[in-house]
């Protein structure tokens, strides 16, 4: 045990010689500090009255300490057991449950709200909530856009480019600075119902409810078409070269553009088919269906890796949290996050209908669009917390799409609105400009 010596001299008189003495000693003492118990919590909380009738009659005292608990003054409460500033003095020091030698400090930000519970200190490990704008940056009505929940008719490129269907006709709104433009008008029959560019930002795809589907060269603005075999209800890039479509005839088809037969794969799902996202890895195709069910597949096999009964509902919602979890979400309200390799639910949210959903690349978090009463867009934490809300359109928020930086957010619902909101922080040194839009010029509002 180590030692050390007391800064504080101790006088010990004595006699030598006759005469009285009194040298200077200096104390030894450990490192290990007593506690000097001289009172207890009770007998700081209760004065002497009430323990004068303990002694005389046992459900009185109970009553009346029950009695003094509930109206106890909480500021005298902390003086009696020196939560004030701690002095010198030894008068100080009487009041105190445990008295040391060393000098007692505390946080500055102790909280009392309970005298039993004063050692706890309740701004400890408190919770943050994330700062969300209450308006968005821009509001642009757009006559047509479609309500109709299966259609994925928004996307927004890696080039900054912003693509949206209306009817038959697919517009490219840009920045600031330029002007937004027709980018092509497919025959007056097709309606479409699926958009999407490829990781470049150089190719769209688009999927329609007819048996043809539409490639737009960007750079050139050439369009070319490819058999889709029924209608189309969602489409998602693997690659540069390669796609895949979702179909109500219950098939998922890929395609490979540098091939002339295009078609490298159909999957017999058996089930309609609402969404379907790969995975950042290129490996994994997951695929959700109007029956509630959630199909995984390996980028090589025909045969599924997992099938999943989770959900009791249409399932429009599909995001991948990492290679080896990914999110689906249910129109009951009902979202939950998988597993890959165990192929169980590992976390479930209960929430208001879910129409759309997304992930935030920079900060892992999920976005949901909703359709009750308050028409919201929310942003979760993977833990299942609700970090907030963006309130402002009057129907169902039906798309989502993210900014190339990852930090503007783009909404569209059925009020034939679409509304960008600054969101999500920036990973980039290089702040990302303002992608607001003007789609006057384009036929809406």
């Amino acid at each position: 045990m180590s030692h050390y010596t007391t800064p504080r001299a101790i006088k010990k008189h004595s006699v030598l010689n006759g005469k009285l003495t009194s040298p200077l000693i200096k104390e030894t003492l450990s490192d290990r500090f007593i506690p000097m118990r001289n009172n207890n919590t009770a007998e700081v909380l209760i004065d002497e009255e009430v323990n004068e009738i303990k002694e005389d009659n046992e459900e009185a005292y109970m009553q009346l300490l029950k009695t003094r608990f509930e109206t106890i003054d909480k500021s005298a409460v902390c003086k009696k057991l020196c939560f004030d500033e701690p002095t010198n003095t030894e008068v100080d020091r009487k009041g105190k449950i445990l008295s040391f030698r060393a000098e007692y400090t505390r946080s500055q930000n102790t909280c009392i709200d309970n005298p039993i519970n004063y050692l706890v200190d309740k701004n400890i490990n408190k919770p943050t909530k994330r700062k969300l704008p209450k308006t968005p940056l821009k509001v642009l009505d757009s006559p047509g856009l479609k309500d109709t929940p299966v259609y994925d008719i928004l996307d927004w490129s890696s080039k900054d480019i912003i693509g949206v269907a209306i009817d038959n006709i697919i517009y490219s709104l840009r920045k600031i600075g330029t002007l937004p433009s027709m980018l092509t008008e497919l025959p007056s029959c097709t309606q479409i119902s699926s958009l999407a560019f490829n990781p470049s930002g150089n190719i769209l795809a688009a999927g329609s409810l007819t048996t043809n589907g539409y490639l737009i060269d960007l750079p050139k603005i050439a369009c070319r078409t490819f058999q889709s075999k029924g209608q189309t209800t969602s489409l998602d890039w693997r690659d540069d070269n390669t796609f895949s479509i979702g179909l109500r005839s219950e098939i998922i088809v890929d395609y490979d553009i540098r091939q002339r037969n295009s078609i490298t794969r159909i999957l017999d799902t058996k089930t309609p088919i609402i969404s379907l996202k790969w995975s950042s890895d290129n490996n994994l195709l997951c695929a959700s269906s109007s029956e509630g069910k959630v199909i995984l597949w390996d980028a090589r096999q025909k045969s599924p890796l997992l099938k999943t009964n989770g959900h009791t509902a249409f399932v429009k919602g599909l995001a991948w949290a990492s290679s080896s979890q990914f999110v689906s979400a249910c129109i009951n309200g009902r979202i939950r996050i998988w597993n890959t390799v165990t192929a169980k639910c590992i976390k479930e949210i209960e929430t208001s209908e879910v129409w759309s959903l997304l992930m935030s690349r920079n900060t892992g978090e999920l976005v949901t669009g909703h359709g009750d009463a308050l028409n919201e867009v929310t942003i979760w934490n993977m833990n299942g917390n609700k970090e907030g809300s963006l309130i402002g359109h009057q129907m169902k928020v039906t798309q989502l799409a993210l900014s190339p930086l990852g930090t503007q957010l783009l909404t569209a619902a059925g009020d034939e609105t679409l509304r960008f909101w600054d969101v999500f922080p920036s990973n980039e040194k290089e702040k990302e400009d303002e992608s607001i839009v003007n789609l006057s010029c384009i036929g809406v509002r």
